[in-house]
């Protein structure tokens, strides 16, 4: 399900990336066009699109391989021709990641259950790290946009 709610100059965009069944993500050509559609109907007003998959490959080989694998491309295109996605919010891959895509900031938030290790080597397995627990907050401003903060579940220092 996608959706789309107005907050002030700001549009909160929920884009479904889920396949029913599979551990990786999609972005069919109805979600495309539903996404295409509500960009347009929201002009002049800054837009921040949540997923459950990052719209890009982290390195991570084993959870790239559960990414998004169709629909990317077109995508990127459209939030690049739109060029008002403030930013790209996201999970999946249960650590902290930064990137782009179609020209906007993708912010990957960690896992407030279980962390994934940083491992850039191909084939091999996902394992959990013995990091703590994070999640990400986010505050927008209207003239300053986002700022994203990476929390730890735990804190130590109070």
């Amino acid at each position: 399900m996608c959706l789309a709610r107005d907050i002030g100059p700001l549009v909160l965009t929920g884009l479904d990336t889920l396949v029913p069944g599979g551990a990786h993500g999609e972005i069919c050509p109805a979600r495309l066009e539903w996404l295409g559609e509500t960009l347009k109907s929201h002009i002049n007003r800054d837009v921040l699109i949540f997923q459950h998959h990052p719209p890009i490959d982290t390195g991570l080989a084993a959870l790239d391989a559960t990414g998004i694998r169709s629909g990317r491309d077109v995508f990127a295109a459209l939030i690049a021709d739109d060029g008002r996605v403030a930013a790209i919010l996201c999970g999946h891959v249960h650590t902290s990641i930064h990137g782009v895509c179609g020209g906007a900031p993708v912010h990957v938030c960690p896992s407030a259950s279980y962390p994934f290790a940083f491992d850039l080597r191909k084939g091999e397995p996902c394992r959990i790290s013995g990091e703590p627990a994070q999640f990400s907050m986010h505050l927008w401003r209207e003239g300053t946009g986002l700022v994203s903060h990476v929390v730890p579940v735990t804190r130590t220092d109070v």
